[in-house]
């Protein structure tokens, strides 16, 4: 019973508060669990088709933070692959590269043409310290 209690206040307290409103009258969790299932468990194809569009066409925004950007890209593409739609890690390597501004384009000819087996471990790395080392020069500049 503690059990219980202890995983149905979890749920709640994890949820928006006007879903919260809604499953907070069910007294057991699995009632509770199993009405989110009913409700929200199954992807619709239009909303992975607004996915796979989303990922397709994102780009970065002026101002954003490159790191934030790519682990933006890659919140979707896990997302894609828990709904049953994964992106080949070598596509979601070339969608993020061809995402970035302008600015980043001496970084992505530089990985494209690194000779190397790219990952989607290896944009993050190397667009990060790139990103520091553009920080650096920028407030050497400034003093």
């Amino acid at each position: 019973m503690a059990d219980d209690k202890t995983a149905r206040t979890i749920l709640l307290t994890s949820m928006e508060p006007d879903l919260e409103i809604i499953y907070e009258e069910y007294e057991h969790t699995k009632e509770m669990y199993e009405s989110i299932v009913e409700a929200y468990g199954t992807m619709s194809e239009s909303y992975v088709q607004l996915l796979i569009e989303k990922f397709n066409s994102i780009k970065m925004k002026e101002g954003e933070s490159v790191v934030d950007h790519v682990n933006k890209m890659l919140v979707i593409a896990k997302e894609l692959a828990a709904v049953g739609n994964p992106i080949l890690e070598k596509m979601q390597v070339l969608t993020v590269l061809h995402s970035l501004r302008a600015s980043w384009d001496s970084v992505v000819v530089a990985i494209n043409f690194s000779g190397k087996e790219v990952d989607m471990r290896t944009p993050p790395l190397k667009l990060s310290v790139e990103y520091e080392r553009k920080l650096k020069r920028n407030s050497q500049r400034q003093c």
